[in-house]
């Protein structure tokens, strides 16, 4: 009976290691994600000499048509 429940409460804590790393994995992952998005949209433009070494990139000011233009252009 001894060996039994030795034996579940290794499973037990080898599932839970398992678990935790998962979970820290994921979250450093989602943190990268957040990241790349958040930077994504600054950057740095030719030309610009501003205090902000980056700057956002995010706002367009033109048609969608125009938008879409200079999209397919980069």
């Amino acid at each position: 009976m001894q060996s039994r429940f030795s034996e579940r409460q290794k499973m037990k804590k080898k599932v839970f290691r398992i678990t935790a790393v998962t979970v820290s994995v994921l979250v450093v992952l989602a943190a990268a994600a957040v990241t790349a998005l958040l930077l994504y949209h600054k950057g740095r433009l030719d030309g610009y000499s501003g205090e902000e070494p980056f700057i956002d990139r995010n706002v367009f000011n033109g048609s969608r048509k125009e938008f879409d233009k200079w999209r397919t252009s980069k």
